[in-house]
């Protein structure tokens, strides 16, 4: 029997379904894409900011430092303070970074430019015992010297920078595939919500408030006196047809009880005129006797 709460009832349920998965999928989704982004920042940005900052701790800072003492325009003693303040900076950095690196491919150019690095790092500490010392093969140190020391650690630095940008492209990518897969995903749950949402209220206005609406009508029309009224969904296999069902063997009670009173009525007609009946006999008996004792009166005398 197909009751008309149990279709409501699955309905509800599927409603139900259909909400947890869209509320999951959308959970889903906004984990991803926060996983995605910490994993970016912490992965990628952070380490390309600390690569960019040692690259230029070398290029810039140490570098620039040399060429302002060689050039007169700072002194030695400020020059070597703010490379002792750049290697500084780079020794705090980069094993921080080393540590933090995951990937093959930069645990390989890691492992080439740590040499490469530390001997940027020879070289600088060159420069600032010669700048502490005074010691005036400082030029040629600078131009011969610091040049091919310094460029081939930064030359590394720059590749990691270029693999872990790359690295980054790739993971947006992904991340990006996998939010438009769940957008859809949403679309199409979305829109499986709405639908079942609309058969249910057509199934409800149609199924069960213009039946209901109908036997409200019969059961007027009963209450009224009309044992004529026409009642509709008798063959229903859910509880409206169990009411009208019911409505029905309440109109055929009605109609036996009425026809039982009509034939009590005519049965009481019926011994009315047979009393009736009796009652002129015996008036019409009374009156032949007595017209028969008058007659024989009559002649007695």
């Amino acid at each position: 029997m197909h009751k008309i709460s149990t279709r409501l009832l699955g309905a509800f349920s599927l409603l139900c379904l259909l909400a947890i998965g869209t509320v999951t999928v959308a959970w889903i989704a906004v984990q991803e894409k926060t996983g995605a982004l910490n994993a970016a920042y912490h992965e990628h940005i952070v380490p390309i900011r600390d690569l960019k900052v040692i690259s230029d701790a070398y290029a810039i800072q140490i570098v620039d430092a040399a060429h302002k003492v060689r050039n007169g325009a700072m002194d030695a003693k400020d020059g070597a303070k703010a490379m002792l303040a750049a290697l500084g900076e780079i020794d705090q950095l980069w094993p921080k970074y080393v540590k933090s690196a995951h990937l093959d491919a930069e645990q390989k150019i890691i492992a080439d430019a740590t040499p490469k690095l530390a001997e940027a790092r020879r070289a600088t500490m060159t420069m600032i015992d010669m700048m502490d010392r005074g010691d005036l093969a400082l030029e040629m140190f600078i131009i011969n010297k610091m040049y091919p020391a310094i460029d081939p650690g930064t030359a590394k630095i720059s590749e990691l920078i270029d693999l872990l940008l790359a690295q980054f492209k790739e993971d947006f990518q992904a991340s990006s595939t996998f939010g438009e897969k769940a957008m859809i995903t949403l679309i199409v749950a979305t829109i499986i919500t709405l639908v079942v949402g609309l058969l249910s209220v057509l199934f409800v206005l149609a199924g069960v408030v213009k039946p209901l609406h109908r036997q409200i009508d019969a059961m007027k029309e009963l209450a009224s006196g009309n044992l004529d009224a026409t009642i509709r969904g008798t063959g229903r296999k859910n509880e409206l047809g169990d009411m009208a069902r019911a409505m029905q063997d309440f109109r055929d009670g009605m109609l036996e009880r009425r026809a039982m009173r009509l034939q009590n009525e005519a049965g009481q007609r019926a011994q009315l005129e047979r009393a009736a009946a009796v009652a002129a006999s015996i008036e019409e008996f009374e009156r032949a006797a007595a017209s028969i004792v008058h007659s024989v009166t009559q002649t007695a005398t």
